[in-house]
């Protein structure tokens, strides 16, 4: 997926989403738009998880306009690593997105291990979120030790 043109960090373009970002490494995804309120709520949540260094936090920005999707960023900061837009909408439907804003957590082996559908809360960040984040990286831990 292309970048979202303009979003800088420390000067340079924030790279688009490519697949290779997944390989060895466990990720969230973050399926999201200016124009989902339930995607405001959780942004400084994901502001907080991408603090976790046992982890990348990338984006998909879903049918937005490029400025909207920069000014919500400049209002919450960017939390991602890297930023895909999906301007038609064609990458959800291969992830399997219903509606903004999604969550996915992805082993290290590249394969979908967890989907939240909805946005990240108070209530289910630990319980859910950090629960399954937790899973896949211990998964991840044991199959390179073995």
């Amino acid at each position: 997926m292309p970048p979202l043109h303009g979003l800088l960090s420390d000067g340079a373009q924030v790279p688009g989403l490519d697949p290779a970002k997944f390989e060895g490494k466990v990720s969230v995804v973050n399926v999201w738009a200016s124009w989902c309120a339930p995607c405001h709520d959780e942004a400084p949540l994901l502001t907080e998880l991408a603090k976790d260094n046992r982890l990348q936090l990338i984006g998909i920005n879903y049918k937005d306009a490029p400025d909207n999707a920069r000014r919500f960023l400049s209002r919450y900061g960017n939390p991602f690593a890297s930023v895909g837009v999906d301007g038609n909408g064609r990458a959800a439907i291969e992830w399997g997105v219903y509606g903004v804003p999604e969550t996915f957590i992805v082993g290290r082996n590249g394969k979908i291990a967890y989907k939240m559908i909805g946005p990240i809360t108070q209530d289910n960040i630990r319980s859910a979120v950090m629960a399954e984040l937790d899973k896949a990286i211990n998964a991840a831990s044991i199959s390179r030790k073995l």
